[in-house]
């Protein structure tokens, strides 16, 4: 609970799969955010690179363990095809943080983090204004290109195998920049509105990195909610 953010990779969940190699021209980010968006500028060849790097890829990754492919793009069709010739680039951390966590408009923000500018934080919007632009553009996002798959979407019926339920997340842990801790009695009255408008056998599912919540919520909420409500099974104090 440190607010430090560490890789998540399991190498015997993440790292299954064969060992992929490929050829393709290596590029570049220019280092200079562009100024109209504060976004990284565009991908170009790097300077006094026109050989062809060879690049290994080990596992199937993270996002492979859970999703399907974004593109159709694979090692294996590199080599006959035109891709082999284009750039492939790497974002430094700089460009990742400066670039797209503070600086870039198009980014998708869960608030309005300190050091990023107004263009970003939209001062003249209300919260309620301003979060629902960044849920509209995270939106179509997500339903473009996070498509589960099958081992996962299996998963989740497992957990939840009721056709209506409400995902709920408290995080009372680190709350850095800006964040705020919103109480636990803040949330009752939208799992409330809820569970008047859909069938009896409709559940709660609660994920939340403290026992003591899922400990206040049992103290005080109706029991008519408390026994509707499902959470991630653990006996730590974290999740």
């Amino acid at each position: 609970m440190d607010n430090a953010s560490h890789w998540i990779y399991d190498p015997e969940v993440h790292g299954r799969g064969g060992h992929e190699k490929f050829r393709m021209q290596k590029g570049e980010f220019t280092q200079q955010l562009n100024a109209s968006n504060g976004c990284p500028s565009g991908a170009i060849q790097k300077p006094g690179t026109t050989e062809l790097t060879t690049y290994h890829m080990e596992g199937n990754g993270v996002w492979a363990s859970y999703f399907e492919p974004v593109s159709p793009f694979h090692p294996q069709l590199v080599a006959r095809s035109t891709c082999r010739y284009k750039p492939l680039v790497r974002l430094s951390f700089p460009q990742i943080l400066q670039g797209l966590h503070l600086s870039c408009v198009h980014s998708v923000r869960a608030w309005r983090y300190g050091g990023t500018s107004e263009a970003v934080t939209k001062p003249h919007l209300s919260d309620h204004a301003w979060l629902g632009e960044n849920r509209q553009r995270g939106a179509k996002l997500l339903h473009k290109y996070y498509q589960p798959n099958r081992v996962l979407l299996a998963s989740v019926r497992g957990a939840n195998p009721h056709s209506k339920r409400l995902a709920v997340h408290i995080r009372h842990s680190d709350k850095a920049n800006r964040r705020k801790r919103i109480k636990i009695l803040h949330f009752l009255p939208y799992v409330q509105t809820y569970l008047k408008n859909v069938p009896p056998s409709a559940m709660v599912y609660l994920a939340t990195d403290s026992s003591e919540v899922m400990s206040r919520i049992r103290e005080t909420w109706p029991t008519t909610v408390v026994i509707r409500i499902h959470t991630q099974d653990s006996t730590s104090d974290t999740a």
